[in-house]
Parts: structure tokens; sequence; C-alpha cells
């Protein structure tokens, strides 16, 4: 069973796979420790509602890293 077939096993694999690089890429974008966490939480959680549509067409890594990226440019910023 796969994450794409709704496996919550297989995704939490994916999730311990990249969180610590989605985490880093939310924190430099962002410049703050809460919203980064927000936003890697956002990321992943959009990731797991569309996996459905991903194409394989890209590794996981690279379509999980333009949701973030995505995600981050529309989070409130706290100055």
């Amino acid at each position: 069973t796969s994450a794409a077939d709704g496996s919550a096993v297989a995704f939490e694999q994916l999730y311990r796979r990249h969180c610590a690089r989605i985490h880093a890429l939310c924190l430099r974008m962002t410049g703050n420790v809460a919203t980064a966490e927000d936003c890697t939480q956002d990321a992943f959680v959009q990731a797991w509602r569309n996996l459905p549509r991903f194409e394989t067409r890209s590794a996981f890594g690279t379509w999980l890293h333009r949701i973030a990226v995505n995600v981050n440019r529309s989070a409130p910023r706290i100055r």
C-alpha cells in the first residue's frame, strides 16, 4: 500500500523523510520559527489532500517543495 492509496503509514514515512528539509525551507522563507512550523504543517496537509493528483513525472520531494514554496508565499508575515 502506498501513500497515494491512502496509507497513513506510507505517508508518515514520506513525512519523516522530508520534514527536516521542508521545515528548513519554510524557516528560510519566513524567518520566524512559529510561522515556519505552521507552513510546514500546511504543506504536508496539502500534500496529503492532493496525493491523488500527484503525477510521478517528478519526484515526491520536488512536488512537496513546490507546495511548501506556495504555502510560504501566502503565509502571513510576522514583523
